[in-house]
């Protein structure tokens, strides 16, 4: 499984944080957590498209939906 670090690694860590406009050290503390903010979901997936790196949604801080909403959904 891809885990955040590896997806660094595998971009280069000074391109994912000019393409995110952030520093290292938050780079560092999403790898060491192994999760991203939910607002870098867009352009992390977009890079690790281009490159062909698998980017799970489930490494972002997305918020579950509501468990009414997957009722909601699944009807």
């Amino acid at each position: 499984m891809t885990n955040v670090r590896e997806i660094f690694d595998r971009l280069g860590r000074d391109a994912v944080g000019i393409a995110l406009g952030v520093t290292g050290k938050s780079l560092s503390a999403a790898a060491v957590s192994n999760r991203c903010p939910s607002s870098w979901w867009l352009i992390l997936s977009q890079l690790c498209e281009k490159h062909g790196i698998n980017c799970p949604a489930e490494l972002f801080t997305f918020k579950p939906a509501p468990a009414e909403m997957s009722d909601r959904v699944a009807s």
